[in-house]
């Protein structure tokens, strides 16, 4: 699967996906593609740190900037933050062109913005991942993520019926290459994970918000009977990804169409809208 995404990142023509990679230009798709309530709370969008109105924040959000990935600060508790430590993390979000480090053209040409959103936290007590990798509007792989909050996560893959499979997954760091040896496991959670009982709705909406991208991948939070919209992913882990064993990464894929790709990267058509 590795060698897919590095290949979509050469030939996919992805920079023309860059509104669906901004994390504040992705919301009025997902608004009118499966709608508003799929959306976590916008407490406000803004250029710089210093025009956040910080006194009349909430005691607990969430800060990303618009155009990376893992450029965040969960807020939990607001009193407790240090605010000249976090604006000098910010700006150095605000400073780079996250293209530039990981080679990722959707990414290229977004405006660097910041937006806070309303704090989630389901019955983890931290914020699963429900990440659906999509074809065309066909999920074929569900990974939940699991343990955010204490660093090592942890990712079970399930099949429809919410089997879990006996598959894992490798993340390989992104400064190195698949042959370094910086490639972290991700076990399996300790404790079974309940099916969500809107799982049926989750796929649904995942195969809405997919049509006509080729391959992306919809991650969805599921918090109190809610779905929630995370972002839609191009090249997860910047194609630095392995799955065990190889006979099932081999077999993801070859899922993969390249021909269609390839067309599709030639003609360059308009994204759905």
């Amino acid at each position: 699967m590795s060698e897919v995404i590095q290949w979509l990142k050469l030939h996919g023509a992805l920079e023309r996906y860059a509104p669906y990679a901004d994390k504040y230009e992705v919301r009025q798709y997902v608004a009118r593609t499966i709608g508003p309530q799929y959306l976590a709370p916008l407490i406000g969008v803004w250029d710089e740190f210093d025009q956040m109105p910080w006194d009349s924040l909430p005691e607990q959000f969430v800060l990303k900037s618009t155009h990376g990935c893992g450029y965040n600060f969960v807020c939990r508790d607001k009193s407790s933050t240090d605010v000249a430590r976090l604006r000098q993390r910010v700006t150095t979000w605000m400073s780079k062109n996250f293209y530039n480090g990981n080679r990722e053209p959707q990414y290229r040409g977004i405006v660097p913005r910041l937006i806070a959103e309303a704090y989630l936290e389901d019955d983890s007590g931290s914020l699963r991942d429900y990440k659906f990798t999509c074809l065309d509007g066909v999920p074929i792989l569900l990974e939940v993520m699991g343990n955010r909050a204490h660093g090592m996560y942890t990712v079970n893959i399930y099949d429809h019926q919410w089997n879990l499979l006996p598959y894992t997954v490798d993340i390989h760091d992104r400064q190195w290459s698949l042959l370094s040896h910086k490639a972290r496991s991700r076990p399996n959670s300790v404790k079974p994970i309940t099916r969500p009982a809107l799982l049926d709705d989750m796929y649904d909406a995942a195969a809405k918000l997919s049509a006509g991208f080729p391959f992306v991948r919809v991650d969805l939070y599921y918090v109190a009977g809610k779905i929630y919209f995370g972002e839609l992913t191009f090249t997860p882990a910047n194609g630095f990804i392995t799955y065990r064993p190889k006979s099932f990464d081999q077999e993801l894929g070859r899922m993969v169409d390249l021909s269609k790709l390839a067309a599709v990267g030639r003609n360059r058509p308009h994204v759905p809208s």
